[in-house]
């Protein structure tokens, strides 16, 4: 009888086949989970919170340059009584009540402190809009290796239960061989041996899908039990363009952490101005107006007085016992800190984007490759069966050529899914990567 891949319990086309007949009629796209995701997942939420606090950085910068405004008010009772020798001052007693109120104004003519904060202040909502967009970026790909998490999972519950009925099969063909004297008890504990680790794979494997779909009822807040299987069709796409120098200087120019590092060392050095300005001199523009209303006085009159006063005020920092430059020190080496993390950011993404260049590269080979195997490893079963029931090969050789093509199919899967994440990788590296890319993904979904 021809071993086809109708016939093969471990073909990978039956696989596909058993998976798509196993899924309800709802199973959820790589897309809806992002969308849930995009709303219910803790990590992705608290980037965006953070995002929307450091926006707040500019408008305080900026309030700190503006009018200072504030006014007072206060009513006062007065019990007074004067004793005098003078005899131009009115001696007695009164009992009256009192108004003031004032209103002062203070504008910031030169503070090189504060205009060094504003600077500051917008490298700040810099980073926050980079950091933002890493976050996007990040949960894109979180996404995505969560969902193949689970479909590798899947698939390697069903080709363990392949390999358990292929190898269960073998365990009744030695078992009746044996019967009548075709077979000895070696190629049965053999055959039984292999059952019992395929039992015990299964039992592992669904383990493995249990967890891998609590993952995804991690990121996105809700249990989901079945999601929808990678088409066999899936294209093997190139890198665009094909040159991965383009993709490092890419990377370099786009990535949001890279440019959120950058960022910071930017802020790094303005806190740097920010703390030696504390030497520098400041100037303000003052203003003071004040109305008091004494509704009484010992002569019995009352007394009202209207009082403004404007005028330029100049603090000149003569000594503050060594705390501004030490403060200016420790900016100093922090800025340095920030440019080496800036470095070491660099050369991190630099050697990732080349690695998903080279995956994507390396990987669509890779997949054509193993779908060979797959076939020859397929080919290799019908043989060693043929020939075991023939005389010519031994039990042991069927067992390792249908545990051979349980490897090449194992590997062929997480080849796919490993050449799809190259490419969201490479893109993630180079800033390139949007939510059309996870759509197209989906698209390569049954």
């Amino acid at each position: 009888m021809p071993f086809s891949r109708q016939s093969s319990a471990l073909s990978l086309g039956a696989l596909l086949a058993s998976t798509l007949l196993a899924l309800p009629a709802r199973a959820e796209s790589v897309v809806d989970v992002y969308l849930l995701a995009r709303q219910n997942d803790s990590r992705f939420r608290s980037a965006e919170s953070t995002y929307h606090a450091d926006l707040q950085r500019l408008p305080q910068a900026r309030g700190a340059l503006l009018p200072n405004i504030s006014g007072q008010g206060s009513a006062t009772r007065n019990d007074l009584e004067v004793s005098t020798d003078a005899a131009n001052v009115p001696a007695g007693t009164a009992n009256f009540n009192s108004t003031e109120f004032s209103l002062s104004l203070t504008q910031p003519l030169y503070n090189s402190a504060l205009f060094a904060g504003l600077r500051q202040a917008r490298a700040e909502v810099r980073r926050a809009e980079a950091q933002y967009a890493a976050a996007k970026l990040d949960l894109i790909v979180r996404v995505a290796e969560t969902y193949i998490a689970v479909l590798a999972a899947q698939d390697n519950v069903e080709l363990n239960a392949a390999q358990k009925a292929a190898n269960g099969r073998q365990l009744e063909v030695v078992e009746g061989r044996l019967d009548v004297g075709l077979a000895t008890i070696t190629d049965v504990h053999q055959a039984r041996a292999r059952y019992e680790l395929d039992v015990a794979g299964e039992i592992e494997a669904s383990n493995t899908l249990r967890d891998t779909r609590q993952g995804l009822s991690e990121i996105t807040g809700k249990l989901i039990t079945s999601v929808a299987s990678l088409r066999k069709d899936a294209p093997l796409i190139e890198p665009d363009p094909p040159d991965v120098e383009k993709w490092v200087a890419t990377a370099m120019a786009q990535n949001p952490s890279i440019i959120a590092a950058r960022e910071t060392a930017q802020i790094s050095l303005e806190e740097i101005k920010r703390q030696r300005a504390g030497h520098l001199p400041t100037l303000d523009f003052v203003g003071n107006a004040r109305s008091t209303d004494d509704q009484g006085s010992v002569s019995g009159n009352s007394v009202q007085t209207d009082r403004t006063e404007y005028g330029l005020q100049l603090n000149v920092p003569i000594y503050q016992g060594g705390r501004v430059s030490a403060a200016a020190r420790e900016a100093g080496y922090r800025y340095s800190a920030a440019q080496q993390d800036l470095e070491t950011l660099r050369r991190s993404t630099e050697r990732a984007t080349r690695a998903a260049f080279l995956g994507v590269v390396g990987g669509a080979s890779r997949v054509r490759a193993l779908r060979q195997s797959v076939i020859a490893a397929e080919s290799a079963v019908e043989a060693k069966r043929e020939g075991f029931e023939a005389g010519i090969n031994t039990n042991l050789e069927v067992l390792d050529a249908q545990r051979d093509l349980f490897i090449s199919a194992t590997d062929l899967l997480r080849a796919r899914y490993d050449f799809i994440l190259n490419i969201l990788r490479l893109k993630q590296s180079a800033g390139l990567l949007s939510e059309e890319d996870l759509e197209r993904f989906n698209r390569w979904l049954e």
